[in-house]
């Protein structure tokens, strides 16, 4: 569980990354919770492959409750995977400089969307877990703070970067 509100700091100020951290987390208390014989990294890693799974899962813990949710977990997965294959694709052919800056805007344009839908996964986890504001993890630790400062940085950078790809700086 984690509560919406720190969901949202941390996966915006880490540009994503949080993301990572998200998926093993989410498999590694599925294991734990199943002694199901998983491995949380590579799931974690390569979550465009398993998100469908883990959501699956979440609706199958919903309805075993009893605890019915409007959402569409095939469909926010696939969303997922469409937008975050996107801008994984446009970063690298940003990153060799091919169709710039239009590659570079897709990338980041991809950031909110891929934040929503794995934001309705974290709303529906929460009340799987009974918790829908998620309570119990809703303080900010000292590890978060440190990458939410690393990830502000990487927001300059980023910034910085589309400046200079917008404007014309004298050499």
């Amino acid at each position: 569980m984690v509560a919406p509100k720190k969901f949202l700091i941390l996966f915006i100020a880490t540009v994503g990354l949080y993301e990572i951290y998200w998926f093993f987390k989410n498999w590694s208390n599925f294991k734990i919770k199943t002694n199901e014989s998983i491995w949380p990294v590579p799931r974690a890693i390569f979550s465009v492959f398993f998100a469908h799974s883990l959501f699956d899962k979440v609706d199958k813990s919903l309805k075993y409750r009893n605890n019915e949710r409007a959402w569409n977990p095939a469909g926010l997965a696939t969303i997922f995977v469409v937008f975050q294959i996107l801008s994984n694709v446009a970063e690298r052919l940003a990153g060799k400089d091919i169709g710039m800056p239009i590659t570079a805007y897709i990338s980041l344009i991809s950031l909110p969307i891929i934040t929503w839908a794995l934001y309705q996964a974290q709303l529906a986890i929460n009340q799987a877990c009974g918790e829908p504001n998620g309570e119990s993890n809703q303080n900010l630790s000292g590890a978060n703070y440190i990458w939410i400062v690393l990830g502000v940085f990487y927001w300059c950078l980023i910034i910085l970067g589309l400046y200079t790809l917008t404007t014309e700086l004298p050499l």
